[in-house]
């Protein structure tokens, strides 16, 4: 469920990428949940052996060259799919740049809504002693006879002669 989140996000924050930035283009929500998907996998597979074979000039980049790397995975990415699109690689470094930020603030988001939720319920459940109580439970186990109580009342005679 936590990986289905995740992806939802992904493709939401590849969607805002391609609203705020032109190089970057995305036909519908389908194909930003594809988008996000194949980053996904780049990211996991090639990025890397990437990242290995390119550590001395990382190192020599002082970790800048990351950024490269980053914006190879967004280009190829796009080079792979059709609902996606990057004008050229500054495009791609701009966009990945945006789409790192982006996804990390829709994850900070959605982390934040969770946490509001938890408190929400936790602040529902929790019995005051100044406060009236409703149990649920107990309102289910009545039975009809608990709720309703006939009772036979003689008329008095003054009001059965007004009548």
């Amino acid at each position: 469920m936590k990986i289905f989140i995740r992806w939802l996000l992904l493709a939401a924050a590849l969607l805002l990428v391609s609203y705020l930035y032109a190089g970057v283009t995305i036909a519908s929500f389908g194909s930003a949940l594809i988008a996000a998907l194949v980053l996904g996998l780049f990211n996991t597979l090639v990025r890397p052996l990437l990242v290995l074979l390119t550590l001395p000039v990382t190192l020599l980049t002082l970790g800048l060259f990351l950024f490269v790397i980053n914006a190879l995975m967004f280009w190829s990415a796009a080079a792979v799919l059709d609902g996606f699109n990057v004008t050229g690689f500054g495009a791609a470094l701009i966009g990945s740049l945006l789409y790192t930020d982006y996804a990390y603030a829709f994850e900070i988001a959605a982390v934040v809504l969770l946490v509001a939720i938890v408190a929400a319920v936790a602040l529902t459940l929790r019995v005051r002693k100044d406060t009236k109580h409703f149990d649920p439970a107990a309102a289910v186990r009545v039975r009809k006879e608990d709720r309703l109580r006939l009772v036979k009342m003689r008329a008095s005679s003054e009001r059965a002669q007004k009548t």
